[in-house]
């Protein structure tokens, strides 16, 4: 079966490709799968189309969250049926043969609820990498948190914190995505430089700072941001992964995280199992069904934040948009339809 791809071929440049996917002798837990769309992470992806990650390689293959429906299957995928929209962590591609074995999310699937279509469906692995935020936390009604980024992961952590009963302080630079921010019902956004951000969460404390701070950015400078403005046994959590050298003075870091005895928490997705597993509340099973519940119930309306809906022709653009204009572009969704 003819499919379309993706394919970095070098720092920048994205072209889109065809190959025949084989469709027969299907292993038990093996799918095929007709894509109808696949979501871009501007954090993990534009590390590789930029070579921002140390170690990229060209050729190589961009791909995150998908939503398509289910063409052929194995004998052993008795949950599912010829028909059925799923979520998976698959490539950019129209057509895929993915093998579903169940061990981990990176090889399972995961039905869509009746009532989303495939696009905004296709959001539902942003709210699930932005909610081990608030699930990392020990955050209260009334707690004070300041979120230093309103990328897609930033902005669903800040409404995830509203949620949950904090008093958000959103701060970006980039003054659509607080226009967004404010829209949806973050607390207070705060558009300014990151060399002013620091101050302005102080002020707006009176001296006192917050409860959490969370690097939403994924950059070792703003994290000493985050260090700074929480107060004494305060938490910082890290949402972002960190890519990018930074050179500072370790001490100024260090420093205050002994002296106001912080709690710094790496908050990676895969710091929960799949499936519920005895003594652990967290999973992946819960965190999406939960994400897919906040699109349906529109308590997070997955379209007023995707700003770019496109043909796989225009990735490349996309991803230049992505990097470059981050005024205009925010979330981007491949349309394979």
């Amino acid at each position: 079966m003819l499919s379309k791809y993706l394919e970095i071929v070098e720092k920048g440049k994205v072209e889109v490709k065809t190959e025949e996917v084989d469709t027969e002798n299907l292993l038990p837990s093996e799918v095929i799968i007709q894509n109808e769309s696949s979501i871009i992470s501007a954090g993990t992806e534009l590390s590789r189309v930029f070579a921002l990650k140390p170690g990229v390689k060209f050729p190589v293959r961009p791909g995150y969250g998908s939503i398509g429906r289910i063409i052929k299957k194995g004998s052993a995928l008795a949950n599912f049926e010829i028909g059925d929209l799923v979520y998976y962590l698959g490539s950019h591609s129209s057509v895929q043969r993915f093998s579903a074995a169940g061990q981990s999310q990176w090889d399972n699937l995961f039905k869509v609820p009746q009532g989303l279509d495939a696009v905004e469906a296709s959001f539902v692995c942003m709210i699930a990498i932005a909610i081990t935020g608030p699930n990392a936390s020990n955050v209260k009604i009334g707690d004070r948190v300041a979120v230093f980024g309103l990328g897609m992961v930033g902005l669903l952590a800040a409404l995830l914190y509203e949620i949950n009963g904090a008093r958000v302080i959103a701060l970006d630079p980039v003054k659509s995505r607080c226009e967004l921010a404010k829209s949806l019902g973050v607390s207070e956004v705060i558009a300014c430089s990151s060399e002013e951000q620091v101050e302005a969460v102080i002020r707006m404390t009176d001296g006192a700072g917050v409860d959490i701070g969370v690097d939403a950015v994924g950059h070792s400078s703003v994290i000493a941001k985050a260090i700074q403005v929480t107060m004494p046994y305060g938490e910082v959590i890290l949402l972002g992964s960190p890519r990018e050298a930074y050179e500072g003075n370790l001490t100024d870091v260090f420093n205050p995280i002994h002296m106001k005895m912080l709690n710094v928490k790496g908050s990676l997705a895969n710091m929960v199992p799949l499936k519920k597993t005895a003594g652990i509340k967290l999973n992946f099973e819960r965190n999406y069904q939960v994400a897919f519940d906040l699109m349906v119930s529109k308590r997070i309306d997955a379209m007023k934040i995707i700003s770019h809906v496109i043909k796989p022709e225009e990735a490349e653009q996309a991803y230049h948009g992505l990097q470059y204009d981050r005024e205009q572009y925010r979330c981007v969704v491949i349309d394979w339809r």
